[in-house]
Order: structure tokens, then sequence, then C-alpha cells
């Protein structure tokens, strides 16, 4: 609309410039009427020379305002390029979004992913009060991919009362990534659909986070003499083709007497008096 309105006052200084001249010119016409000739040449001289000086100020004007239309055309050009620029980004940024999400959806379906899964435990024993058992596992690449360089590990721990926290099956994982990382030592290879079976046999350890739960708990209490509570963390690792990453699959599971009683302080723990439940919370696939 402003430039709309300076088109506006620009035609009617034009008009305003033209109307002038006409002006100009009559008021020669009358006053030469009766003058001599020279008389009359010199008035009119006089006359058109005002004329033009007026009209060389109103052409000036005229010039300014055509710069001031311009101006504001030259930014209204940078606000529609402008725009178009944030509309251009906006478009590829979802385009790149869309692409993104479509490529990681086509990982998903075709990279591997190798589960691991407790299945039981097939021995408990106690030694001067440090318990050992062997977790059965089973593996299982339920990817379109194979999986190479598979390898696993598990860790034990004793919790008095209490399973182990995340810190702990974190441990795991960095543990059984350190092993896989051994130069020479090679792993399986699961195909697509293969499952494999295994026992992951460890002696137990503490869990340092546990144990800062169990002494705030107990604080003031007799903190129970043996464990009660046994919880086994175990992981794979393995590669896609192609890929030097490694992938981490990771669960837990908890092991207590069905009677809730304490473990003994030596011997062997019948697998009928054992109960074993598998932790959610620290189930991880990577």
């Amino acid at each position: 609309m402003a430039i709309t309105a300076l088109i506006g006052l620009i035609w009617t200084s034009i008009e305003t410039v033209t109307t002038r001249r006409e002006i100009t010119h009559q008021a020669a016409q009358e006053r030469c009427k009766g003058a001599t000739d020279s008389d009359c040449q010199s008035l009119v001289a006089n006359l058109r020379g005002v004329a033009a000086t007026e009209a060389s100020a109103d052409y000036t004007g005229q010039q300014l305002w055509l710069n001031l239309i311009g101006i504001l055309g030259l930014g209204a050009t940078i606000l529609y390029a402008r725009g178009a620029w944030l509309e251009a980004r906006k478009s590829a940024g979802a385009a790149r979004e869309s692409t993104d999400a479509a490529l990681r959806a086509f990982e998903a379906d075709n990279r591997t992913w190798v589960t691991i899964q407790a299945t039981g435990v097939s021995d408990l024993s106690v030694t001067n009060g440090k318990p050992r058992i062997k977790v059965d596992v089973e593996l299982k690449n339920i990817g379109a991919q194979p999986a190479f360089d598979v390898h696993f590990a598990a860790k034990i721990f004793v919790a008095r009362g209490m399973c182990i926290g995340q810190s702990a099956r974190d441990g795991v994982i960095e543990y059984g990534q350190v092993l896989a990382e051994v130069p020479g030592y090679s792993g399986i290879t699961l195909i697509g659909g293969q499952t494999d079976h295994t026992a992951l046999a460890s002696d137990a350890e503490t869990d340092p986070e546990v144990e800062a739960r169990v002494a705030t708990m107990f604080s003031g209490f007799t903190v129970p003499p043996r464990p009660r509570v046994i919880s086994a963390a175990y992981c794979v690792h393995y590669r896609s083709p192609g890929s030097e990453e490694w992938r981490c699959s990771a669960g837990a599971i908890m092991v207590s007497k069905t009677d809730h009683t304490d473990l003994p302080e030596n011997g062997e723990v019948p697998k009928s008096q054992l109960r074993v439940m598998i932790i959610p919370s620290l189930t991880k696939m990577t």
C-alpha cells in the first residue's frame, strides 16, 4: 500500500508540473497584450526561466519519490526472498527428517538383531559364603542379516535382599565389550533366525550401588549376614555385516530360594528350591 501511495503522489506531482506550465504560458500571453515584441519576448523568457526552475525542483522531488519507491521495492524484494529462503529451509528440514526416518526404518528392518534371554539356573553352590551360579541363556538372531563376532558374558552379584542396579548391568556390558575386543578371540556367527544355547558361570561379587542402599535401609538394624538374593547380569556383543560397530543386548535375573531363607554358608542349593525372576527394567538392546 505504501508503494501505491507513493506512485499516486508522483502522478499528482507530474500533473501539477503540467498545469503550472499551462498557467505560465497563459500568463505570458495575457501580459504580452499591448506590449512591444521586444518587451513580450523578454517577459516570456523571464516567465519561462522561472517555470524551468520550478520544474527542475519538481523533477528533483519526483526523483526523490522514485528513489523511495525503489528502496521500498528493494525492501519488499528482500523480505520476499527471506520468506522464500525460510520456507525452503523448512522444506529441506522436513525432507531431511523424512529421509532420516526412512533410513532408520530401513536399518531397523534390515540390520542384525540378537537377543539374549535367561532360561534358568542350572547350578548354584556356595563356598565359604561365596555363591557361584551357572545361568542358562538363549541367544537368537531375530534380524534379517547374520551376526558376526558374537560374544557373551555374565557376572553374578550378591544382593542382600535386593536386586542389582542399572550401574551393575552397565558394568557387565562394558566388561563384555572388553572381552569381545580381545585380539585373536573371535566369536560365533548366527544367521537370521538361528538360535543358540549356552551357560554362563561366574563367582558372585558385591554391587556397590546395592550395598549403599542396604546400608541406608538397615541403618541402626542388623544387616543380614548372608545373602538371600543373587542377581545375574548377562550380555551379548555382536557386529552387523560390513560394520565395525559393536551392537549389544543385555538383561538380568534375580535368584532366590523359594522359601525366602538365607543361602547356606557352604553347599549346593537344589534346582527345585530356586526361584528365578527376570528383571524387565534392566533389559537393553542397542
